[in-house]
């Protein structure tokens, strides 16, 4: 399956690439700004009346809610009936990836947040951008002088937006270095503890608009549900039809407040088996050797930055040993076909990248750990190309 070249048929079986024409979560943002009275930046949705501008508009991010498994799961509940079409994610398709397009409004290639780990050349390390944290010891940068809006070349949506804006965000996470960054100026955010919370949240955030509004919420406990249990799980079924039972009681409410609910998620799932969760440094070590430091990016979508005159020996090594569990696709090439998003490249997204992406073959994760913190214990896993990982539903509930 490893090949050198770099069209299409290098691919893994399956793969599915962002649909920025109009058809990925980064449209369904412009496709808000729209509707909300403010120039897009890129493509809207084709045929999504997300309403009138100065409309009360509420989007509700479910992480890790795939299209795939919820056609399985609840083929006939409130969201299926309520879906429109389906979104792709976006390259990686990961909450790191993905959460800055909703909070942004911009692409991956303007944000540039290309996975869970980046290297950042700017503090000469390696962190996890949404934590704001050291990869190594997974120290707190918060005192570092760095910011995250300081590493991406994208600002908040809300400043994007001339209505009034509420972030509804679990206590956990609400005021991380990260959500305050990207918060918005004049923007609030409401705390929950829970999906009633959330709910509860939400409306009263609506209420609180003297007209027109926006209202981003977001769920992150299905995600971990799948990540822990995998996505096709009976603990992550029921989570999942709680969810949709709770969703449709949500929709009635804010409609009663002519208030639009738009339901999506950052990206889907697959599950991969214990036998094809593969560790760099253990099962090949020869590969290993051939990186100036760890593996970045996402376990399904790690990013390589080579040492220096090793690259021959690194395709070699990769073709003989890893040859059957991924394809390679140098970074400047994904970025010459526009699998980050549309425009400009932010400039230091381009030395993120590193030198090759590795495409792991379906239900396959490579990971490459620090050696003195354990290894994530998972069944579900996100960031590639598969069908059930790039494909998330695009629910809509009008309020009339």
């Amino acid at each position: 399956m490893m090949h050198k070249q770099s069209d299409t048929d290098t691919l893994p079986a399956g793969s599915v690439l962002p649909d920025y024409a109009g058809g990925s979560i980064l449209n369904l943002m412009a496709s808000i700004a729209a509707a909300l009275g403010s120039e897009p930046r890129y493509a809207c949705v084709p045929g999504l009346d997300a309403c009138r501008p100065a409309r009360r508009i509420v989007l509700l991010v479910i992480d890790g809610l795939g299209l795939t498994r919820l056609r399985q799961v609840a083929p006939a509940g409130f969201l299926a009936e309520h879906c429109l079409q389906g979104l792709t994610s976006v390259v990686p398709s990961a909450t790191a990836a993905a959460i800055p397009v909703f909070m942004s409004g911009a692409a991956p290639a303007q944000h540039g947040f290309p996975g869970w780990f980046v290297w950042f050349r700017e503090m000469s390390l390696s962190a996890a951008i949404l934590p704001f944290a050291t990869r190594s010891g997974f120290v707190a940068l918060d005192h570092s002088g760095w910011r995250p809006q300081d590493l991406s070349g994208a600002a908040p949506f809300a400043d994007q937006l001339a209505v009034p804006v509420c972030h509804v965000a679990p206590a956990r996470i609400a005021d991380s270095v990260f959500s305050r960054d990207f918060l918005g100026q004049g923007a609030v955010t409401r705390r929950f503890d829970d999906f009633d919370g959330l709910c509860e949240a939400s409306v009263q955030a609506v209420r609180d608009f003297d007209d027109g509004g926006f209202v981003y919420s977001y769920w992150p406990d299905y995600d971990h549900q799948c990540h822990l249990s995998g996505v096709n799980s009976e603990a992550a079924d029921r989570h999942l039809l709680k969810l949709d039972e709770a969703v449709a009681a949500l929709a009635a409410q804010l409609a009663e407040e002519g208030a639009d609910l738009l339901v999506t998620a950052d990206h889907g799932f697959t599950d991969c088996p214990d036998d094809k969760q593969f560790v760099l440094a253990r099962d090949f070590p020869e590969v290993a050797d051939c990186l100036q430091f760890a593996l970045t990016g996402e376990p399904r979508l790690p990013i390589a930055h080579l040492r220096p005159g090793c690259e021959g020996r690194f395709l070699d090594e990769v073709e003989a040993r890893l040859g059957a569990h991924l394809s390679l696709m140098p970074s400047s090439e994904a970025l010459a076909q526009g699998w980050f998003g549309p425009g400009d490249v932010y400039p230091p997204l381009r030395e993120r990248l590193g030198d090759y992406l590795l495409l792991m073959a379906p239900h396959t994760a490579l990971f490459d750990p620090d050696p003195h913190q354990p290894l994530p214990q998972m069944r579900g896993f996100h960031g590639g190309l598969s069908a059930e990982e790039m494909y998330v539903p695009l629910v809509y509930c009008p309020a009339s």
